[in-house]
């Protein structure tokens, strides 16, 4: 085996083992003969590889290798360093890796804070912006231009730390980096903390704890703690988990339908009565929201644990709702089971833009909303068929089997709220560190406790309703066709069972079209979202009016009448079934045009009190699909389906209007309103 001399700067210290056992690695050496490095390749290998086992990285080599593979050995190897400490293990940041993590006492996934070599070093710079991590020069040494300063102010804390007595400025990050500024050695390549100053120095009392705080923010621009920089394994993932969950939550709702019939058999009771499993969990999901996801704004707390518990409740109460003997009990327990579900229907579309850039968000969401509505047109579809050979009672046992993996899922999705994450970081910097308080940067935005949040998320939201019209609009508008959907269930079995003579299995086939409209929708508005919205917010022209992203809506605000009309003058025995099937996918497809559109509007127009309008018109949404669920039955059975469907569409035509008078003269509107950008 050839020998190289072992590059200057290899300390040769007993804790970390001699250069020559880190210069023997068989992997470095493999590399340097079938690659046929030279000296400088050879050197820049071994010293990231080098860096790499002493920053505890146990997959330094692997990753290395596939850096060299994709061409990048002459990159910035402190960066790598930098990326690669702060790799995460799989169930890093996932309920059950912090599961582990506890019940080991932080001996399992242990992150970079918890490595033994962590230091954490306070630095204080004079430049506007945060300096580069050093690049190598030829000779292997560090380019020592970075401006990298030891403060001036220091004092020793507790474990040889040094800390701060300046109040740090809230515009503040950490970084990792291995040398100081002036070249001396911090602890022979080992991972350390260093605090970027971007903001003027204020002296204060060395005396008091709140002189001594760092806000933390990540370590670097690919941190892979990061959301938006996770692995595109991980981001499928959590698309998956967090739609999967979607899906099954909407499932849960119409799977009821076809047992309403067993039902009115068993316990003797109207069809309004019976209905009132699938109204009152409906209600649930718009009740919840206002109780349980502000909790997911909280720091300490992440969307994980609400999507957790709340998946772990509503499992419990599924098994108790198939289990219970009278009428009262499944009632109310399936408002329960609304009531527990709604967090993954509220935040969820919440964690899919944590992952996501800007262009991509709308297509996420998209996805999202696919998920939810294609989910509840299946449900009556699979419990047509398993009503009629195994009872009214299974689609309750379903409703457990399709959310059961849901909870498994959750309990291996990571985190993916940053004020979360770093809020984590800074307590276990903390912990490191007691001597100084440490923050994650995102609390200087995020300040209200959960008694705060419970508050704004009650009152606001109504605020917005009676003092905003454009608010007050959308969410009657979304309502309205939030209800007419719901009524579909409804009306569904009058016309495919009553009408057409079909049995419970084939009259669920039908709500395929609802999926098909979903689908054929989405073409369209993907093609918008990605050929105008996005190229334009590219453009010199930056973004666009919400206004104008309100134009898909108006094309669906004419697709709900139209669909409607057809399937209320075609649904009889003379027409045959495919056509008013037809009207009902026309529908589906404004539908979903008109609640997408309306949701981005929301959060474009009003970023600050985005959270408290989407509550308020969640909350709006449902107590309308809550009433439409109970008078739609006896709107159908009075007035019969023509009149009945084209009562509905003449309050979609007024709907029309609306949009129409909210695309023109929104921006007026937003003027002069009080919660408006």
């Amino acid at each position: 085996m050839p020998q190289i001399r072992p590059p200057d700067w290899i300390p040769q210290t007993p804790e970390y083992g001699t250069p020559e056992s880190a210069l023997r690695t068989s992997a470095c050496w493999r590399q340097i003969e079938n690659r046929k490095l030279n000296r400088d390749e050879s050197e820049k290998l071994l010293r990231f590889h080098y860096a790499c086992s002493t920053h505890s990285v146990p997959t330094g080599e692997v990753k290395y290798m596939a850096l060299c593979a994709r061409g990048t050995v002459n990159c910035n190897v402190h960066h790598l360093v930098a990326m690669i400490s702060s790799t995460h293990h799989p169930l890093q940041g996932t309920p059950l890796g912090d599961l582990l993590r506890y019940l080991s006492r932080r001996r399992l996934l242990r992150y970079p804070e918890d490595q033994d070599g962590f230091v954490p070093v306070f630095h204080t710079g004079s430049g506007a912006g945060a300096p580069e991590y050093p690049d190598l020069s030829s000779d292997g040494s560090l380019d020592r231009g970075c401006g990298m300063q030891p403060p001036n102010d220091t004092k020793d804390g507790g474990g040889g730390a040094p800390t701060t007595r300046a109040v740090l400025s809230g515009t503040e990050e950490l970084g990792l980096a291995t040398e100081k500024g002036d070249g001396s050695s911090l602890g022979h390549g080992q991972p350390m903390l260093v605090i970027l100053r971007r903001e003027e120095e204020r002296q204060a009392s060395p005396d008091s704890r709140r002189d001594r705080i760092v806000m933390v923010d990540w370590y670097s621009p690919s941190d892979t703690a990061n959301p938006k920089n996770f692995s595109t394994t991980k981001k499928l993932y959590v698309y998956f988990a967090i739609n999967y969950a979607n899906a099954t939550v909407y499932l849960s709702s119409s799977i009821y339908a076809a047992s309403q019939p067993g039902i009115m058999a068993e316990y003797g009771v109207s069809s309004t009565v019976a209905s009132l499993g699938l109204a009152l969990y409906v209600l649930g999901y718009g009740v919840g929201p206002i109780v349980l996801s502000p909790l997911a704004d909280v720091d300490r707390i992440g969307r994980n644990p609400p999507y957790l518990v709340s998946m772990s409740v509503f499992v419990l109460l599924s098994i108790l709702a198939a289990t219970s003997s009278s009428l009262e009990g499944i009632l109310v327990l399936r408002f329960l089971q609304g009531f527990f579900g709604s967090p993954l229907l509220s935040s969820g579309g919440a964690s899919l833009s944590d992952i996501c850039n800007e262009d991509m968000k709308p297509f996420a969401l998209y996805t999202w909303a696919c998920s939810g509505f294609g989910a509840a047109s299946l449900a009556p579809i699979i419990s047509g068929y398993t009503v009629v050979a195994l009872g009214w009672r299974w689609p309750l046992w379903e409703v457990v089997i399709f959310n059961a993996p849901a909870l498994l899922f959750l309990l291996l999705m990571p985190e993916t709220s940053e004020p979360t994450i770093l809020d984590a970081r800074a307590r276990r910097l903390q912990a490191r560190d007691p001597s100084t308080v440490y923050r994650g940067i995102w609390c200087l935005q995020h300040v209200d406790s959960p008694r705060d949040l419970l508050f704004r998320s009650i009152v606001i939201p109504w605020k917005m309703h009676a003092l905003d019209p454009s608010i007050l609009f959308t969410s009657l508008f979304t309502g309205l066709v939030y209800g007419i959907y719901y009524s579909f269930f409804e009306v569904f079995p009058i016309v495919y069972e009553g009408v057409y003579g079909l049995r419970p299995g084939p009259a669920g086939l039908p709500y395929f079209a609802l999926i098909t409209g979903v689908t054929v929708a989405g073409i369209p508005y993907c093609a918008f979202v990605h050929y105008y919205v996005n190229r334009r917010r590219d453009s010199k022209d930056g973004e666009m009016p919400p206004e104008r992203r309100l134009l898909p809506a108006v094309l669906g605000s004419f697709l709900v009448p139209i669909g409607l009309f057809l399937f209320a003058f075609t649904a009889r025995p003379d027409v045959h079934w495919i056509i008013p099937t037809l009207g009902f996918g026309i529908t589906a497809s404004g539908l979903v045009l008109i609640l997408q559109c309306i949701f981005v509007y929301i959060t474009y127009s009003y970023p600050r009190y985005s959270a408290s309008a989407f509550g308020g018109n969640a909350c709006v949404r449902s107590f309308i699909a809550f009433a439409a669920l109970l008078w739609s039955r006896p709107l159908y059975d009075n007035l019969g389906v023509a009149r009945g469907s084209s009562i509905l569409g003449g309050a979609c035509v007024l709907g029309i209007i609306g949009i129409f008078v909210l695309y023109f003269y929104g921006a007026q509107l937003r003027a002069r309103s009080r919660f408006a950008a």
